[in-house]
C-alpha cells in the first residue's frame, strides 16, 4: 500500500520541468525587449527635446534682433542655414527661410531642425513673425 501513495506523490516529471523554464524564460525575454524599447525611446525623447531646444535658442535670436534700422544678413529674405550642432553624439542641422511680410520690414521665419536617428531622418518645424520694433 506505501508504494500505491509513493506513486501517487511524485514530483514534476522532466517534461513539465522543462515547460516551466520554457515559460519562465520567454516571460523574462519580454521584459527585455520592453526595456529595449523604453530605453530607445527615451533616447527619442532627449533628441526631441534637444531639436525643440536648438530652434527656440535660434529663433530668440532671430526674433530679438531689432530691424528698425537695417536688417540683419540673418534675416534677409531667403534660405539660411547654421553650422551643424552636435549634442549627445547626435548632429542637428538648424536651417531658416525668411519671407517679408507685405510692404513693411516684419518677417516671417520657418525654421527647421533635422536629425536623424538610427538612418531615420527627423525634421521639427517651427514659426515666427518677427515685427519692427
Amino acid at each position: 500500500m506505501n508504494r500505491g501513495l509513493l506513486a501517487q506523490q511524485g514530483g514534476f516529471t522532466l517534461i513539465e520541468l522543462a515547460l516551466a523554464i520554457l515559460v519562465f524564460a520567454l516571460g523574462i525575454l519580454g521584459v527585455v525587449k520592453m526595456q529595449t524599447e523604453a530605453v530607445r525611446s527615451t533616447g527619442f525623447s532627449m533628441q526631441m527635446s534637444d531639436a525643440v531646444n536648438l530652434a527656440e535658442d535660434q529663433m530668440e535670436r532671430l526674433t530679438g534682433m531689432d530691424i528698425s534700422t537695417s536688417v540683419p544678413d540673418v534675416l534677409a529674405v531667403g534660405s539660411h542655414t547654421g553650422e551643424p550642432v552636435s549634442l549627445r553624439g547626435v548632429s542637428y542641422q538648424v536651417s531658416w527661410n525668411v519671407s517679408q511680410l507685405g510692404s513693411n520690414p516684419s518677417r516671417r521665419i520657418d525654421m527647421e531642425v533635422a536629425w536623424q536617428e538610427r538612418g531615420m531622418p527627423h525634421l521639427l518645424r517651427l514659426n515666427a513673425i518677427k515685427g519692427q520694433e
